[in-house]
């Protein structure tokens, strides 16, 4: 889910916040999950598996069939909101990066 962010009425980026589903028929059990973010002008490389940036946040003991879970927004290491700045999101748009990777 994205979020916009604005101060003083002017749009000045997106906060990111995770949601995950369980699209199966039966729990997940002892779930966690990890969540981070990289800009890149590059596809990821084969055999890419987890830009891991941190130690991974512990979910719920369970996550029945069907059920959405909406976690916490990313934070900053001063424990504030994280959020994507408009110009980052503008060097996307116009080309400096080709993929947001989250």
């Amino acid at each position: 889910m994205l979020v916009p962010v604005e101060l003083n009425k002017v749009l000045i980026g997106y906060i990111v916040i995770p949601q995950w589903e369980n699209v199966g028929n039966t729990y997940a059990s002892d779930m966690t999950f990890r969540s981070n973010f990289q800009f890149s002008r590059d596809d990821l490389p084969n055999g890419f598996s987890v830009n891991d940036g941190g130690a991974k946040i512990e979910g719920p003991t369970s996550l029945g069939p069907r059920e959405v879970l909406t976690t916490g927004t990313f934070r900053a290491a001063d424990g504030n909101p994280f959020y994507f700045p408009q110009p980052c999101i503008n060097d996307v748009i116009q080309g400096k990066y080709r993929f947001a990777y989250i």
